[in-house]
């Protein structure tokens, strides 16, 4: 299992350093632009702020009350965090997914790693494990790569709070990779993979949308992968979303599961 944890790793390695490398590089344009922002009056930006309905905060999950822009965690936590890095997770996650077992059915080479002396569920273990390693990476990565780049433009980030975003963003990730390895273990295709996962993300999104917009229906947020993952409150306050442990472990393993059950059972030559 082990061969195939690191064989995993090797081929996946120049990806992930280079989706990182593309975050990271959102990530410093947004601190080299804050200097800039920061230096509008904090009145000015609340007045904004205040033209808006609350119902969009709601959404973002964010308290505006509590949002001051004058500080880097703020304008990262409401610009990177909630818009541009979970975009770029989703997609990574998915297309490790479908490395993981839809490209190679597609490719027709399956066959070829199953014929190793491995049974199946170590195959897909060792791969499993090697992707959520890869996520691990990805995460505390391009989420701590704001000290570094906060103290190079001599931005002070005191009372920034990185440990549970970083938690939070690897379970975010780990969810929607399970997820897209159950759809990439259900076909024999790539696209149909990918579109099941689109599908459930963007239901969850919608879910999010609906539950913040409409309050007899908040209790669709509680089904949706982007209430549990939150920047605002995990940057800024420094704390998680209630619940958010069960939710993503009980999504991601119920997913893994499933995949886990249809890898073994499924004839892998269609």
């Amino acid at each position: 299992m082990l061969s195939v944890y690191f064989r995993f790793l090797k081929d996946k390695m120049w990806s992930i350093l280079i989706y990182a490398m593309s975050t990271i590089v959102f990530l410093e344009m947004y601190v080299a632009l804050f200097p800039t922002f920061g230096s509008v009056a904090q009145d000015k930006i609340n007045l904004l702020i205040n033209s808006y309905p609350k119902e969009i905060w709601t959404v973002l999950g964010l308290d505006p009350a509590s949002l001051n822009f004058g500080k880097i965690t703020t304008f990262v936590a409401t610009e990177q965090y909630s818009i541009v890095w979970p975009i770029i997770v989703v997609i990574l996650a998915v297309s490790m997914a479908n490395s993981m077992i839809a490209s190679e059915v597609e490719k027709g080479t399956m066959e070829q790693t199953l014929a190793l002396p491995l049974q199946r569920w170590k195959v897909f273990a060792g791969r499993y494990v090697a992707a959520v390693s890869l996520l691990a990476a990805f995460s505390f990565a391009t989420i701590y790569a704001i000290v570094p780049l906060a103290t190079m433009h001599k931005i002070d980030i005191a009372g920034m709070n990185s440990l549970p975003l970083a938690v939070s963003g690897l379970l975010f990730g780990v969810t929607v990779f399970s997820i897209a390895a159950f759809g990439s273990a259900l076909f024999s295709e790539k696209s149909k993979s990918a579109f099941l996962t689109t599908f459930i993300v963007i239901a969850m999104y919608g879910a999010n949308v609906v539950g913040g917009l409409k309050t007899d229906l908040s209790w669709l947020r509680d089904y949706s992968i982007f209430h549990y993952f939150n920047g605002s409150t995990n940057l800024i306050h420094g704390t998680y979303v209630d619940n958010y442990l069960l939710f993503f472990l009980g999504v991601s393993g119920v997913a893994a599961v499933l995949a886990l059950v249809r890898f073994t059972l499924r004839d892998t030559s269609v």
